[in-house]
Parts: structure tokens; C-alpha cells; sequence
């Protein structure tokens, strides 16, 4: 085989024998130079799109991303391949920049990875100017349109890198886009006639869910019962991450918790487990995205509901890579709208919010007005908010609405971190424990997992010694606490939310009132979405497929067949039968076969009445396995 075409190129690095969807037609669009938006569903292949042309080009590939993580993760995914790779974020010094850009320009590297706030920076523009570059990679290009989900002013940076590089082709991709936004990536990108490929969002193999109870553990047991192999809950919190983990495992189900305040040591592991099926099903927030090259993941579910139909569909869209059979299941409790509204919409962060809680923040960090860029600083955000009176959940969303901004970088890190040294000798330490028998054990597994703790300061892991030790997070901060004042241990710690790096010096409201009129529509736009996805499952009538296929704008007459929706409408059921079950429903609930020997109905029929009669959600099924009536 010519060593010199793409196929060729795939083989050697990625080891797969052909394309899938339309890759190799946005492939070949590229080598002729030409610009191309290109919409290709989570799991598409969109990486390889622009990373096999590049390797078949002499010069190097620029690729504008909007998450540091997201940088690091396809930096570290080429080097593994031997591919030579820069990333340049938002964290990097001058120095390291120049040292990068140098090591670019005389390195030999064909990838340089950038965060569209490093298009501001005018030493990277010089030098970008002077680089041979083949192609320009507008990656997650949903986020250059206002009316994108997770829409990010610098972003509208790229387009000026056609001023820069006026010959160079634009490769813009996206997982998720209606025609509104692909008609502003093309106007924001100066690229009018740019070839435009869409793969088709339809997931024949995938069988969209939605179920409504008020015992969702209940319904996800289940479901991860009935469904062999591994799979992803997802919910909307750290702590929900821990719970639902927890009741898992009480049903002997080998789950756990994955969310942003982990370490990159700790997320690493976890999802090593998880890839390696050492772990079954992994609760998660939408922190657990990058990086996941799992293709035979059989069942997503969702907890507590996605704020968007596009986080939905991406989220959803890790089940059944591999094409094989999938599910993917939305439980619905009855107060999840209102929860959903309170949590997300009664809580965005006003501009006038955004200003004070700006200034609070310099104030607090004591950052002098006109400094603090490039700086980083470690914030504890409880403490933060009791400082100033402020509720944590809407500081936090004001944070979050400032890194989107491009102000501030976010790096969250929710631990105490604490070290410790045994300053007892062993015969004292012993009649210590002698005396207080009741934190004998949890000193001797200090002891044993900790080499050297005599010697010098330790860190602990307060995670791990929680799993080792079974004891509450609490309770371990307490028996430090006790061992510290007893004199047998010294102790130093610090505990950190968030570290947190500013992008730009402090100015103030004049900061905000930069960026203020994307603030107020971007709230009003999140309520939309938040609408729409609770249209999506509150409808009773229409495919869930059709609907999903509709809201990213393919017309199709496409239903699955096999959804809840799509049986209701197949098979109407026996009425007589269904009004006989509801009747005796009334009086108590009952198991199958007691309603076989009370009705008399023929089993095989009353079964299929019953799985009709889940499907529309006018009866449940309880944990003693008897059914009974759904509140209207």
C-alpha cells in the first residue's frame, strides 16, 4: 500500500483498517485545500477528520480549542502515537510560550493546539504569521455562534486568524449544531462557500428511553440489571455522584464516582478501571466526557436531566459506539422541572451579580486594579461566601460564567489537603493507644500505609484512607484533629476549592460590561434549552429519535421503532383488559399472578397489557414486584 494516502495513515497510527460516516470525504475536501464545517455526532471521529491530512502535509496544523482539558487530553493522545504535539493555554508563562514557539518553529512538530484567548496575544500572532501552516482546526466551532450551547466570546478571535493566514483553509467541527448556529460559524469564520458535511445524527442501534417514577434507584437497578455490560450514569452534582455510587454498591454493583473535584492522578485511575472494566458503571457529572474511547459502553443514563438537548445527545451518544445495541434511559422524578429551573435558571448570575462578586474576588485575593494577569490563586470558596454573604451555588455560577468569558481559568479541586508527622516515639505512641482504644485501628492503618510518616511530613490521601479505613469524611477530619491535640502528630493543611488563574489584569466593570450583553443572552437562552428538554420528555406521542433528529434540523420521517413512544403507537392494547387491570389497581397492588387469579386472563395476554400499561406510564412496579397505579 502507498505509505502516502490516508488509509495508509490510519493504519499506521490509529490501526483501524477503514473510515467511518463521512470521514473520508471531509479527509479529501482538506487535501484540496478547501474550507469545510463538518457536523459529526459524539463518537464520529471528528479528531481524525484533521489529524490524518495534517500527517500528509508538510507544515503544521493549528487547532483552536476552548478547554484546557480538551487540549491536554488530544495533546497527550497524539504523543502516545508518536506524534509530535504542542498545546499553548491559558497557564503557560511568557517564558514557556517563547520556549514552545521555538520548539515549534525548529522541532519538527505537525499539531499546535491553542485556546482562542492565546489569539489575542500578539507574540503568538507574529510567530503564527512566519509558521508554514496546512490547515486551521476551529474544534467544538459551536461555541464561536451566540446562539450555540456554550457559546464563548473569544472564540469570535478565530475569525481573525483569516486575516493572518488569508490562504490557509478553515476546518470547523462540531458535534452538536442546529442550521441557525452552522449559518453563524460560516459568517464568524469568513468562510461563506466552505464545503458543509453533515453525518447523519441518527443512532439506529441506540433506543432512547424516558421513564417517569418517583423511585428512580428503583428503575436504575434495573436497568443496569437488565442491561449486560458497562455503562455511565450521569447527574448534576459532586455529592449526587457519591450518593448514587453508594446505593449502587449496596446492591452489589461495582460502581463509582467520578466529578471535577478529583485529581488528574485520581480521574486517571478511575477511568483506567472503567475502560478496563475493573469498574461497571461509572456515576458521573458532565466532567466525564474527554477523553473516553470506550465503544462498547451499553447503557447511559440519566439521573437528574441534562440542561440541554445538546449536552443530552453527546452524553447519550458515548452508548454503542461499536454499533452493537444500546440504551439510553432519562428518568424523570415529577419535581425534576422545578428542581432543574431552580438549579440552573433561578440562579444565573445577573450582570450586575457578576460585577460585585468580581470585585469582591480581587478584593478578597488582594489583587491591586490593573494586575493579576497570569497570576494564579488558591481560592476556598465556602469561605469566600461567607466573607461576603454570598449563596455558593450562584458564586460558583458567576465563576464559571467569568471563564467563559475568557477572565479567569478555573482548575477545581475540591480536598483538604493535609500533612502529618507521628512526633510520638513508638513505646509512647503505643501507650497512647493503649489509653484511647478507640482510634487504635485508624493510627494502624496510618501507620501501614504511609512509609516514613515518623520522618517527615506526609501527605494523605483523605479519599483513599476513607475507602481503607470505611470511616466518614467527618469523622477522619476529627480523629486528626484529636491525635493533633493529644501531641502525637504534628499537622499542616490548607483546604482549597479552586485555583483559580486570571487571564486578564483587574479593570473591574469595566471587565464585565465587555462581555454584559452576551450575559443577558446567554440567560435567556439557557432557559430555552431548558424548555426544550423538558418538552423532550414530557411528550408522550412523537419518536424520541424523530424528536432529536428534528431539533438539530434533519428532516426525516425516521422513527426507531422501539421506544416507548413509538410501541404506544404501534399497539393500542386490549382496552377491556386494561380497564379491568386499572379497576382492581384501585383497590391494592398486586403481583402477575395474583392479577391472573383474580381477572382470569390469560397470562401471556395479561403480561403484554402490563408491559402497555408501564410503557404509557399509567402503572409502576414496586420492589416486592406488584404493580400499581401511577400518580395522575
Amino acid at each position: 500500500m502507498n505509505p502516502n494516502t490516508p488509509l495508509a495513515v490510519l493504519q499506521q497510527y490509529w490501526g483501524y483498517d477503514s473510515f467511518r460516516g463521512p470521514q473520508q470525504e471531509v479527509i479529501d475536501h482538506i487535501l484540496e485545500k478547501r474550507h469545510v464545517i463538518a457536523l459529526m455526532p459524539t463518537g464520529g471521529g471528528k479528531s481524525i477528520c484533521f489529524q490524518v491530512p495534517a500527517l500528509l502535509q508538510e507544515g503544521i496544523c493549528v487547532v483552536i480549542s476552548p478547554l484546557i482539558a480538551l487540549i491536554e487530553d488530544q495533546v497527550l493522545h497524539l504523543k502516545e502515537r508518536g506524534i509530535k504535539a504542542i498545546g499553548l493555554t491559558g497557564k503557560l508563562t511568557f517564558d514557556a510560550i517563547i520556549q514552545q514557539l521555538d520548539n515549534l518553529t525548529y522541532g519538527g512538530y505537525k499539531f499546535l493546539y491553542l485556546s482562542p484567548e492565546r489569539l489575542q496575544n500578539e507574540l503568538i500572532r507574529q510567530r503564527l504569521s512566519t509558521l508554514p501552516v496546512t490547515s486551521i482546526v476551529v474544534d467544538e466551532a459551536h461555541c464561536i455562534s451566540q446562539w450555540g450551547n456554550d457559546f464563548r466570546p473569544a472564540y469570535k478571535n478565530c475569525g481573525a486568524i483569516r486575516d493572518l493566514l488569508p490562504e490557509v483553509p478553515i476546518v470547523a467541527l462540531t458535534a452538536t449544531a442546529t442550521s441557525k448556529v452552522v449559518s453563524d460559524i460560516r459568517k464568524q469564520l469568513q468562510i461563506e462557500d466552505a464545503i458543509h458535511i453533515q453525518d447523519s445524527f441518527q443512532r439506529s442501534n441506540l433506543r432512547y428511553d424516558v421513564r417517569t417514577t418517583n423511585d428512580k434507584i428503583r428503575l436504575l437497578q434495573k436497568a443496569i440489571q437488565h442491561v449486560a455490560g458497562s455503562g455511565i450514569v450521569y447527574v448534576n452534582s459532586r455529592n449526587q455522584t457519591i450518593v448514587v455510587r453508594d446505593l449502587l454498591v449496596k446492591q452489589g454493583i461495582q460502581a463509582a464516582a467520578f466529578h471535577g473535584g478529583l485529581s488528574v492522578e485520581e480521574k486517571k485511575k478511575l477511568l483506567q478501571n472503567w475502560t478496563q472494566n475493573k469498574v461497571r458503571i461509572m456515576v458521573a457529572t458532565n466532567a466525564f466526557g474527554m477523553g473516553i474511547d470506550k465503544s462498547d459502553v451499553r447503557l447511559v443514563v440519566h439521573y437528574q436531566v441534562s440542561t440541554s438537548i445538546e449536552n443530552y445527545f453527546q452524553e447519550a451518544g458515548r452508548a454503542g459506539r461499536d454499533g452493537k445495541t444500546a440504551y439510553a434511559l432519562l428518568l424523570f422524578h415529577p419535581v425534576d422541572g422545578q428542581d432543574l429551573k431552580k438549579q440552573f435558571i433561578d440562579q444565573l448570575p445577573t450582570v450586575k451579580s457578576l460585577k460585585l462578586i468580581y470585585r469582591k474576588l480581587n478584593s478578597f485575593l488582594q489583587i491591586p486594579y490593573g494586575e493579576g494577569q497570569h497570576q494564579t490563586h488558591a481560592l476556598n470558596l465556602s469561605v469566600f461566601c461567607n466573607t461576603y454573604n454570598f449563596p455558593i451555588r450562584n458564586t460558583y455560577n458567576a465563576l464559571k460564567t467569568l471563564e467563559n468569558n475568557s477572565v479567569i481559568s478555573l482548575e477545581e479541586q475540591f480536598s483538604k489537603r493535609i500533612s502529618i508527622r507521628f512526633v510520638l516515639g513508638n513505646e509512647a505512641l503505643f501507650d497512647y493507644l493503649d489509653k484511647n482504644p478507640s482510634i487504635d485501628l485508624f493510627v494502624k492503618i496510618l501507620l501501614r500505609s504511609y512509609g516514613g510518616i515518623f520522618d517527615f511530613l506526609t501527605p494523605l490521601h483523605i479519599d483513599r484512607l476513607r475507602q481503607k479505613t470505611g470511616i466518614a469524611l467527618k469523622k477522619i477530619f476529627q480523629l486528626l484533629e484529636q491525635l493533633e491535640k493529644d501531641g502525637v502528630i504534628e499537622m499542616e493543611g490548607n483546604h482549597t476549592d479552586i485555583n483559580i488563574h486570571f487571564l486578564v489584569p483587574r479593570e473591574d466593570d469595566r471587565t464585565i460590561a465587555s462581555f454584559s450583553k452576551y450575559v443577558k443572552q446567554q440567560n435567556k437562552l439557557r432557559i430555552w434549552r431548558i424548555e426544550k428538554i423538558l418538552d423532550y420528555i414530557q411528550q408522550t406521542n412523537l419518536c424520541y429519535s424523530n424528536y432529536l433528529l428534528s431539533y438539530f434540523g434533519e428532516n426525516s420521517n425516521y422513527t426507531c421503532g422501539k421506544c416507548r413512544n413509538c410501541k404506544k403507537q404501534a399497539y393500542a392494547g386490549n382496552q377491556g383488559i386494561q380497564a379491568k387491570i386499572l379497576q382492581a389497581l384501585e383497590k391494592s397492588a398486586y403481583s402477575s399472578r395474583e392479577l391472573e387469579s383474580q381477572l382470569g386472563i390469560d397470562p401471556t395476554q395479561l403480561l403484554l397489557e402490563l408491559k402497555y400499561l408501564l410503557d404509557i406510564d399509567k402503572i409502576n412496579i414496586n420492589k416486592e414486584n406488584k404493580y400499581y397505579l401511577c400518580k395522575k
